[in-house]
């Protein structure tokens, strides 16, 4: 579409000048979506702090808390583990 829209304004005149933009067009859709993504994404700790609260106190709301405090929880939890949590 933007391809169709280079020639039709005259922009374009040349086929492989048209293929080289869209080309980079799609290219930096791709690369701010990528950026996007892994700027609003969970980081590491967070994601071992849910399922170590989880899988100790079985509650949304705590799994929520510990998200929030990502790694220290994860130092917490490793720090009073008790015996059946450590198979």
């Amino acid at each position: 579409m933007v391809l169709r829209l280079l020639i039709a304004r005259g922009i374009v005149e040349t086929p492989g000048f048209a293929h080289f933009v869209a080309v980079m067009i799609i290219a930096q859709i791709v690369n701010e979506t990528t950026q996007t993504v892994t700027q609003t994404g969970i980081g590491l700790g967070s994601a071992i702090a849910v399922v170590c609260s989880w899988q100790r106190n079985r509650s949304i709301l705590w799994a929520i808390l510990a998200g929030i405090f990502s790694w220290f929880y994860v130092i917490y939890f490793a720090a009073t583990r008790r015996p059946e949590e450590s198979k």
